[in-house]
């Protein structure tokens, strides 16, 4: 089951993801905070206020989720030096019908280098055998080209825009589904 996920994470040789653990909540508020620029726009977590509490009080949220089967969240690391890459995860997770949300971000000094794809198609992988779900949608806001980028890599489908889908700092955005299925 999803308890079981070993300390040393799922990898692919360049990146390795793990749950969060409170030792990481230092590197995820120094990620943060060098991307507050790229993310706001599309994250409204990631804010010019954003302090190392919200990082501490996010990882304990994440653990006690994680054991709840709530939603499972992972810190991307680098298998190489271990450099916190950025974060991922799957929420909205519908036991009954056998979806989830799978959610992606990658710290601004390490974008455009595949990492988000490799996290993504780790994950779906992952959840597709683990949860397990048979459907996951990425949702991207419509003009978040980058993170729609990366659902295309990894053999996403688009389905449609859905109107104000996002609200993102309190105001509606329209966003563009895509879907993953267990038979990718």
């Amino acid at each position: 089951m999803a308890d079981e996920i070993s300390r040393s994470g799922i990898g692919d040789g360049e990146i390795v993801l793990r749950p969060y653990e409170p030792s990481d909540a230092w590197d995820l508020f120094e990620a943060a905070r060098e991307s507050i620029q790229d993310m706001r726009p599309w994250m409204p977590w990631c804010h010019e206020h954003y302090a190392l509490a919200d990082s501490e009080q996010y990882i304990e949220r994440t653990m006690r989720d994680w054991h709840m089967a709530l939603e499972y969240s992972f810190c991307i690391r680098s298998s190489v030096d271990g450099t916190f890459l950025g974060g991922c995860g799957i929420n909205r997770i519908d036991a009954m019908y056998q979806t989830g949300n799978l959610g992606y971000w990658v710290r601004s000094t390490r974008t455009c280098r595949g990492i988000a794809t490799r996290a993504t198609s780790l994950l779906a992988r992952w959840a597709f055998d683990t949860i397990p779900l048979r459907r996951i949608e990425i949702i991207c806001g419509v003009g978040n080209r980058p993170s729609q980028q990366v659902a295309v890599h990894v053999g996403a489908v688009e389905e449609g825009r859905l109107r104000a889908r996002l609200l993102v700092n309190g105001v509606p955005h329209d966003a563009v589904l895509y879907s993953l299925l267990t038979d990718i």
